[in-house]
């Protein structure tokens, strides 16, 4: 391809990318269909609502306890709530309003990943197949059909990465002032993002236009910009809560089996587990691919790089698009959130669980999609039939996670999570909804309470910090606590199997069940004389 016909396809604007366009359509229509019965939701989700709620309400950034008292949120970050609490001003609920949210996000998501891979590569093949891995992940789409922050993260770190490379082609500083502050909402969504922070100064500081001196100016104005909300908000919370991030440094590697499901999700990405074949030989293939794939196009683009000829300008010895600093930039943001990652579950977060992998990994697929996808654009331009090798793999990927998605949306129920207990367990439900208001409950999982009924409850004694990883010294007064709010009428909810903790609470109080479903038992204290 010459330069003159590269510039024409450029100017050819939309039309390249109508493509992307149309899958960020159908993106939009499957999510809505996926939450057709309503998003999903989790235990942090409870979170998010209850704050955009009291930010609807006045009451700040807050939750609440189970006797609507308000307590300040410090372990999740707000702008989602914000975003939330926004869309919900035209009178829908928090609830009702992030499914169109997310939806929105689905489909923004799917477009930017298109065309960031469109304007560097000018290949409109390369940018559809980006756009279709991010719209057929059934990571990506049940994640865009829940009520999570990183939908929203991740539109405002791609929105960043472009915003931040139009203003190194020669944007200005209006540009540079508008990649900051979508990256220092990106950090306000989730505590992640200093990592695209760091790689956007690192950015701007070795592939900036100008002197040393200019780049270095640029870089310290970006990085400021970007962390100083984040800064102020982290105050915010010391000054409420006396901690940072609700959470305390302690050393606790993580166990193997953790480290297990994160490879495994990683792995599935480039060789889905659906590939009938052993695990041990999965992964292999899938470091082949990735490892093999990036460090060549990483060790010609440094090649380039140090011959001053600037990534993607003559990396392959044929002419390119925009953004030539965008492998780099993208493969920074995905080092630093791996970094970022490793350091919450080994110092901050003892308590990672077996399902959250796909979740916290999901940023990291976004900026590795692009990256693959130019990575593969390059291959095919070098060698004769790499075109065909790259798609026939895109297209064998594709169609194992379309299969995935397929079984999804004919029953979304097994894949929204609590929203999908509250349809199975109607009985149970029901049963909660008849304890009056003013009785307090109390609960193993007030999260999952708020989700299906819409009230908070008290959370039962805990003995055991899993944040931490130690004893819990104010065990006794968590006790006398709830004692009297059950002493008083209360019910307890006990969801799924006891826990020594929960045996220990009902044995103290010997309490005697109300109401009895396979998967949830009420309790309360016995009336005096029974």
């Amino acid at each position: 391809m010459t330069g003159a016909a590269v510039a024409d396809r450029r100017q050819g604007g939309l039309r390249g990318l109508i493509p992307c366009l149309l899958l960020a359509l159908v993106g939009f229509g499957l999510a809505l269909v996926q939450t057709r019965l309503g998003p999903g939701a989790g235990g942090d989700s409870s979170s998010y609502l209850m704050g955009a709620e009291n930010l609807i309400e006045g009451n700040g950034f807050s939750r609440y306890s189970g006797g609507y008292e308000i307590r300040p949120i410090t372990g999740f970050p707000p702008f989602y709530s914000v975003v939330l609490a926004g869309v919900s001003l035209g009178g829908s609920e928090p609830m009702a309003a992030s499914r169109y949210l997310n939806a929105i996000l689905f489909a923004a998501n799917i477009g930017l990943v298109g065309y960031l891979v469109y304007a560097f590569s000018a290949s409109t093949w390369a940018a559809t197949i980006a756009s279709a891995f991010l719209l057929l992940a059934d990571t990506m789409l049940e994640l865009h059909t829940w009520v999570m922050s990183e939908p929203l993260f991740i539109f405002l770190s791609l929105a960043a990465i472009w915003a931040l490379l139009r203003s190194m082609e020669g944007g200005g500083l209006v540009w540079l002032a508008a990649a900051a502050l979508l990256t220092a909402s990106a950090s306000l969504t989730r505590y992640v993002g200093p990592a695209l922070s760091l790689a956007g100064a690192l950015v701007l500081l070795l592939f900036g236009a100008g002197s040393l001196r200019r780049r270095a100016i640029e870089a310290l104005v970006y990085s400021s910009i970007s962390l100083f909300p984040l800064a102020v908000w982290l105050r915010r919370n010391s000054s409420l809560a006396g901690t940072l991030v609700n959470r305390d440094l302690a050393y606790h590697p993580m166990e193997p089996d953790l480290l297990r499901l994160f490879l495994a999700e990683v792995s599935s990405w480039f060789v889905p587990h659906q590939v009938p074949l052993p695990t041990g030989l999965r992964a292999g293939l899938a470091v082949l691919v990735a490892a093999g794939l990036l460090g060549w196009f990483f060790a010609v683009a440094a090649r380039a790089w140090t011959r001053r000829q600037g990534l993607g300008l003559q990396l392959t010895g044929l002419e390119w698009g925009r953004f030539r600093p965008l492998p780099w930039l993208l493969g920074l943001y995905t080092a630093g959130n791996v970094l970022i990652l490793f350091i919450n579950s080994t110092l901050l977060d003892a308590s990672t669980t077996a399902t959250a992998p796909p979740r916290y990994l999901a940023p990291i697929y976004a900026g590795l999609v692009p990256l693959v996808c130019i990575a593969g654009a390059t291959l095919a331009r070098r060698q004769g039939l790499g075109r065909m090798l790259v798609l026939g793999y895109a297209a064998v990927v594709l169609a194992f996670y379309a299969a995935i998605d397929r079984q999804m949306l004919a029953d979304p129920l097994p894949y929204l999570g609590y929203t999908g207990r509250r349809q199975l367990w109607a009985e149970a439900v029901a049963a909660i909804r008849q304890v009056p208001g003013e009785v307090p409950l109390v609960s193993n999982n007030p999260e999952l309470v708020y989700i299906l009924v819409g009230r908070p409850a008290y959370v039962r004694p805990i003995s055991f910090d899993n944040y931490e990883q130690t004893l819990r010294s104010d065990y006794e007064q968590q006790f006398a606590t709830l004692s009297s709010q059950l002493g008083s009428g209360g019910v307890f909810v006990l969801f799924d199997e006891l826990e020594p903790d929960d045996q220990a609470f009902i044995d103290r109080l010997n309490l005697r069940p109300l109401e009895d479903f396979p998967q949830v038992r009420l309790f309360q204290v016995p009336a005096p004389g029974r």
